[in-house]
């Protein structure tokens, strides 16, 4: 293992950690969460109306019908109530607060001030139906933060002798930052009864409906898992009274019988609040998916942190390993496909009703990517660097600048290649050193082996080493060649054209010409930095290379320019138009067949 990744990755989980407790994400994984909720009521599960929880809604259309204001509608909640007990309603939710005694600014009949009393009285004691009321919670500051506590002294002097202290439940939501409701408390703290605390709206009525506790407990917030597939009948106020008033058995006990009923205001003007079920979302509603949450067990469940920081490291150590190895198309597929594969695993788990976090995952993924090809780009300079600097001492300029910047292989460290060698030499040098000038001479080669080195470069070629009058030079290493033996039969015809143009020029000038052997072998060699702590080369040793130095003197014997050996024609045949010459022999070696290059094939006419 590289402990270089291991501990950029380590870093990447830490610093997620340290975004994820300073809650700068939290509005993002909200929203994330607000997608899975629509992903899954699409994807994976089927629509369907809850046959547990019926809300009879407050709309616009009872407003208009019912005549009295609305602070005088205990009289008709009253004849709902007696009748959704009398034909078994099982728990029946008021999610309404009365925050003012009516009859304190109203003067009634005996019979009107009592009514919701009575009704109350009847549907618990006689039909045995479960009541819940809701109690409003007022927030205020305490130690320097925000509390939820209640102020319980009005609705529980009214309907408190009726009702009992389980009929009472704090219908308060919770909003987040970007005010959506998404969380609900189990239980509150009383501000007025020696701090004792009274369950949320939603948890009395779950625990009325099952008849014992849920498996929901703790103090802290809990997510609702709301299902979106999941949709609850709605009837209007005004037609339930009026079936009521009519005492319709059949649509009573059609609708109500053994289900929760949920009363509140479901028209635009009333408690309309944002939630993943939409924009604007009545607050019953809102308490209809916690209630069905909890008394149906869909509790999101939290993926352990031991899990979440083993995933997250994950996929971290993944893209930072690869990325930094890998090309960079390679890399940004590996960080896509890992991204979707990432989502569709959370996905996969929310159905299963287990929470994994998501954005911040998600950045993990990003800065993974990005902080690993930082890394490669620090260390690949550093090492491109070092590799310049230890060519430098015994390899062309222009080559250490190629093998830079070529993104193909190398091959530095000894190894065992096939390659193909070339080497060339300057025809009767001695003779043409001793007839002139030393300056013309070192003026004339340096000439002639920069128009050489220039080509052999340009054809993807190393030049070795220079000999003298002559030069030695291999294709294939350190830089990637496909076909070695091409590059260098072209590398050979260009150094023949060049030195042609170099000797027109030369012959202007008065100056003597040149003329030279070129010799081509292709087999393997051992390539790779050899010498001595004091001195390195980067060089290609072996029977090979002994071969294309020995064919390059048979040049002289025969009078061809450019020979090439049986092994190497065999890898240009069809490209090289070449002469067979026949076997020629080698000094200390057997005789070997060579070839004369004579042009390139010109493939398009073939």
């Amino acid at each position: 293992m590289k402990y270089q990744y291991f501990i950029i990755a380590l870093l990447g989980v830490l610093l997620s950690i340290l975004i994820e407790h300073t809650g700068v994400i939290h509005f993002l994984e909200m929203k994330a969460l607000d997608a899975r909720y629509e992903l899954r009521s699409d994807y994976f599960r089927e629509q369907e109306v809850s046959q547990q929880i019926v809300v009879i809604g407050i709309d616009d259309l009872s407003i208009k019908e019912i005549k009295p204001p609305f602070i005088l509608w205990d009289t008709f909640f009253a004849e709902i109530f007696e009748k959704l007990g009398k034909y078994q309603a099982k728990v029946i939710g008021l999610d309404l607060i009365w925050t003012k005694r009516i009859d304190d600014f109203v003067k009634r009949s005996a019979k009107d001030r009592n009514a919701l009393r009575r009704a109350l009285l009847i549907a618990k004691n006689k039909y045995h139906s479960k009541i819940v009321m809701g109690i409003g919670a007022s927030t205020r500051k305490s130690l320097g933060s925000q509390v939820q506590e209640l102020d319980t002294s009005l609705p529980m002097k009214q309907f408190g002798a009726i009702v009992g202290r389980d009929g009472f439940g704090v219908v308060n939501t919770l909003p987040d930052s970007d005010n959506y409701i998404r969380q609900i408390k189990l239980q509150y703290q009383s501000v007025t009864e020696d701090k004792k605390s009274l369950p949320g709206f939603d948890n009395l009525i779950a625990t009325h409906f099952l008849g014992g506790l849920t498996e929901a407990q703790g103090k802290e917030p809990l997510l609702i898992n709301y299902q979106l597939n999941k949709q609850f009948e709605i009837l209007s106020f005004i037609e339930v009274l009026n079936m009521a008033r009519a005492d319709d058995q059949a649509y009573f006990e059609q609708n109500f019988k053994d289900k929760i009923v949920l009363v509140g205001v479901t028209n635009v003007s009333g408690d309309i609040l944002p939630s993943p079920v939409a924009q604007e979302t009545p607050g019953v509603l809102i308490h209809a998916h916690a209630i069905d949450m909890l008394i149906n067990n869909d509790l999101l469940i939290k993926a352990p942190f031991g899990f979440v920081l083993a995933l997250s490291f994950f996929l971290a150590f993944t893209i930072v390993y690869y990325s930094s190895k890998k090309g960079i198309r390679t890399a940004i597929f590996l960080t896509v496909t890992i991204l979707l594969l990432y989502s569709f695993l959370n996905l996969l788990l929310f159905n299963s009703n287990i929470l994994l976090p998501y954005i911040d995952p998600v950045l993990l993924i990003f800065w993974s990517f990005g902080i690993s090809f930082f890394y490669r780009f620090v260390t690949e300079e550093r090492k491109k660097r070092r590799l310049a600097k230890f060519f430098r001492s015994y390899v062309n300029k222009q080559v250490v600048k190629e093998i830079l910047n070529s993104d193909k292989p190398l091959a530095l460290e000894g190894k065992r290649e096939r390659i193909c060698i070339l080497f060339s030499d300057i025809r009767g040098f001695t003779t043409y050193s001793e007839n002139l000038p030393p300056e013309e001479v070192v003026k004339a080669l340096n000439e002639y082996f920069s128009a050489m080195t220039e080509v052999i470069l340009d054809n993807g070629g190393t030049v070795d080493k220079f000999i003298g009058d002559g030069l030695m030079a291999f294709f294939g290493a350190p830089l990637y060649v496909e076909n070695p033996t091409l590059a260098a039969v072209k590398a050979s015809i260009k150094m023949r054209e060049r030195l042609d143009i170099l000797n027109k020029k030369w012959k202007s000038e008065g100056r003597a010409q040149l003329d030279n052997g070129i010799g081509i072998h292709t087999g393997y060699a051992l390539v790779g930095n050899i010498g001595s702590d004091m001195k390195m080369d980067y060089t290609a040793i072996g029977d090979s290379v002994n071969t294309a130095s020995r064919v390059e003197g048979v040049t002289k014997t025969i009078g061809a320019p450019i020979l090439l050996t049986d092994d190497a024609q065999k890898e240009v045949k069809d490209r090289v138009i070449c002469e067979p010459i026949g076997d020629v022999p080698l000094k200390g070696r057997a005789d070997i067949f060579v070839y004369e290059v004579k042009s390139l094939r010109d493939t398009n006419n073939d």
